[in-house]
């Protein structure tokens, strides 16, 4: 088994090399994989020698798989407060009826445009 660690950034490498340290499961600075050896492999790490370190790691075996925690009893939903009846909806026109009556101006509308400007015509 041989244990394989990005020691050095992938930043101006040619693509070829970032191709094959993604291949090794190496994205950042410091990650590691482990592999059994295959002539594939020895390739693979040629390409991208000056960027990673290469240790021989013993054999070991799978930790077991943890056993999962049992899912938690969903808590019974609090009971919600009763809504508070909303006051029915006015019609615009009463609403701007209403804004006069009080003196409150509404206020201009804003032009999206220059205004037009007649431009003198020769007779």
């Amino acid at each position: 088994m041989l244990k394989v660690t990005l020691t050095r950034s992938l930043i101006g490498c040619n693509p070829k090399q970032r191709a094959n340290a993604a291949a090794l499961g190496l994205r950042k600075v410091g990650d590691t994989n482990e592999f059994s050896e295959s002539p594939a492999l020895a390739g693979k790490l040629k390409i991208v020698s000056h960027l990673i370190t290469v240790e021989t790691a013993e054999k070991t075996a799978k930790p077991a798989a943890k056993a999962k925690p049992e899912p938690k009893a969903k808590a019974e939903p609090k009971e919600k407060a009763p809504a508070k009846p909303k006051a029915p909806a006015k019609p615009k026109a009463e609403k701007v009826a209403e804004k006069a009556e009080e003196g409150v101006e509404s206020a201009p509308k804003k032009r999206t445009t220059k205004p037009k400007t007649e431009t003198p015509t020769e007779e």
